[in-house]
């Protein structure tokens, strides 16, 4: 685990610059807005510069992934790029999913497109749970590789994932 870790740190110090803290490095840090009674929120993993009064786009929002890049990443970085957009009033300069096993990153150009696709896919999102909380559909389970992250796992027929 300790080789695991070492290399993880590694790729990030080799792959980034130096964050000077002029940029004002965050970790970790938690975004949320309010649209009506609905919450959205979301963590990136580095968050770099700061929202401006001005309106010009300056934040970097960055999702650090240990394994290869998957078609879903695009959409977390632009659901980020949504929340912190919504919380800030100002959509940011970036975001993206970066992949430290191979060094790629999905596109991080931020446009009133991918806000518009966002909140198509929020909305979406938001309907099918509103859907199935109603009985008006049945649930459906979608195994993936998120399985490995789910506490019922182990007994879930549809679980691509299990514990040897």
């Amino acid at each position: 685990m300790l080789m695991q870790v070492t290399s993880k740190i590694t790729n990030f110090i080799d792959d980034f610059p130096p964050l000077d803290p002029s940029w004002g490095p965050r970790f970790e840090e938690p975004m949320s807005a309010k649209i009506g009674k609905l919450t959205i929120a979301g963590r990136a993993d580095l968050i770099i510069g700061r929202p401006r009064g001005d309106m010009r786009q300056t934040m970097m929002l960055v999702d650090l992934k240990t394994g290869a890049l998957k078609d879903e990443h695009t959409n977390e970085a632009y659901y980020y790029a949504l929340v912190a957009t919504m919380r800030h009033g100002v959509p940011p300069w970036r975001s993206l999913v970066y992949s430290l096993a191979s060094g790629e990153y999905t596109e991080p150009d931020i446009t009133e497109t991918v806000l518009l696709e966002a909140c198509a896919s929020l909305v979406h999102g938001v309907n099918a749970f509103v859907d199935t909380m109603t009985e008006s559909r049945t649930a459906k389970l979608n195994p993936g590789s998120h399985c490995r992250w789910c506490p019922s796992s182990g007994v879930c027929a549809a679980s691509t994932y299990k514990e040897d």
